[in-house]
């Protein structure tokens, strides 16, 4: 999404992302999604592993918090997490 986008309500368009934490001995993954209109986290899953659990997670418990009324667009980085059927069938 490299255009300006004017969102005029919130759950319109959600964008995602996964962030790389390196802890001591090993990685942590944290997928949030962010509300286009507020520009603020409205979830995030946190995990040991990076897989489309991870990702799917975030986005089905953002789903059930606010019960959106119309369709939602979705937009991600593109990481396999989130092109898994799983993800795009949620």
């Amino acid at each position: 999404m490299q255009r300006q986008v004017d969102v005029h309500e919130p759950n319109r368009i959600w964008v995602t992302d996964i962030i790389y934490i390196r802890m001591h001995e090993a990685w942590l993954y944290l997928a949030v999604v962010l509300d286009l209109f507020s520009r603020q986290v409205v979830n995030w899953s946190i995990s040991l592993r990076i897989d489309r659990e991870l990702a799917v997670n975030a986005l089905l418990m953002v789903v059930w918090r606010r019960q959106p009324k119309t369709t939602v667009i979705v937009h991600s980085d593109q990481d396999r997490q989130f092109s898994s059927h799983d993800w795009s069938d949620s």
